[in-house]
């Protein structure tokens, strides 16, 4: 018996909201953590299709490997830019993301 492989493409629209303790970027430096997120998402080998950092919230279309759960990508993510975001933009307040997030799977 053959076992024929299905190529099928999931793409994961995750939004991420920071906490409300007052931080808010600039659109200047919105557009710089969409640089590194496009950064990040080619070191992980994930295939990004789209991404909006606004002052409060992260929109998110992407393709993760097959091997990657959305929840582990989702806590890799949120570190990796808050972590960025905190070494380039000391301040009083650090930034922090809220503990609620939201997913949404779309196949082709």
């Amino acid at each position: 018996m053959t076992m024929t492989r299905v190529q099928s493409h999931i793409l994961v629209h995750t939004m991420l909201f920071s906490s409300d303790n007052g931080f808010r970027l600039d659109g200047r430096m919105c557009r710089r953590v969409n640089a590194f997120i496009a950064q990040w998402h080619r070191r992980e080998k994930h295939t990004l299709h789209a991404v909006s950092m606004e002052a409060d919230h992260l929109h998110l279309l992407a393709q993760l490997r097959p091997s990657v759960s959305t929840g582990a990508y989702v806590k890799k993510i949120k570190s990796a830019v808050a972590r960025w975001i905190n070494r380039r933009h000391p301040n009083d307040r650090r930034f922090l993301w809220d503990h609620e997030w939201r997913s949404f799977s779309i196949s082709s």
